[in-house]
């Protein structure tokens, strides 16, 4: 963790507005009450509107499932982002990212673990971090297994996945009890 305590407070049911408890109700109900999205109750309209783009990238997005979370984890590395990283390794094993390649992600991104398409994403997320841009022989590599909507979504994937990581740095989001830190 960049810091050791928070400076945004993830505040308990008990400190909710109506509002931010209206929001938390859906991950109350599927277990999924976490520190980001508790934090996120002290400004219930930014998080509704993040909720709507954030939802869209986990659950409608064109690529799929486990290439989004093979950049969300590189993206979660290039950032350090350990909260960010600790909640995808576990999404990741549900799109069926075996430990081994989620630390190839993270170690080794030419590892032969990784599918060529795999390796180009990688690719794609360090070039996004170090210029902000995706080069044109890299474009073309990845044009080979991906569709125009589908580059646009790795596009947006890697940028949501950036904000998230300086949103949870920057606001001091620690890690729950029982989370997956850099070492799994």
């Amino acid at each position: 963790m960049r810091i050791n305590k928070a400076r945004i407070a993830a505040p308990t049911p008990d400190q909710w507005s109506k509002e931010g408890a209206e929001l938390m109700a859906p991950f109350i109900k599927s277990g999924n009450d976490i520190n980001i999205f508790r934090t996120l109750t002290n400004h219930p309209l930014l998080m509704k509107k993040f909720m709507t783009f954030g939802s869209y990238i986990l659950g409608s997005a064109t690529i799929s499932a486990r290439l989004r979370e093979v950049v969300i984890l590189r993206t979660a590395y290039l950032c350090d982002a350990e909260y960010e990283w600790g909640q995808h390794v576990r999404v990741g094993r549900e799109a069926g990212l075996e430990d081994d390649v989620i630390r190839a992600i993270k170690d080794d991104p030419s590892s032969p673990l990784l599918s060529e398409l795999e390796r180009l994403a990688i690719q794609a997320s360090d070039a996004l971090f170090a210029d902000k841009f995706i080069p044109d022989a890299l474009w073309a590599s990845l044009e080979k297994h991906l569709g125009e909507q589908e580059m646009m979504d790795l596009v947006f994937t890697i940028g949501q996945y950036t904000m998230v990581a300086m949103a949870l740095n920057s606001f001091g989001v620690q890690l729950e009890e029982n989370a997956v830190g850099w070492e799994i």
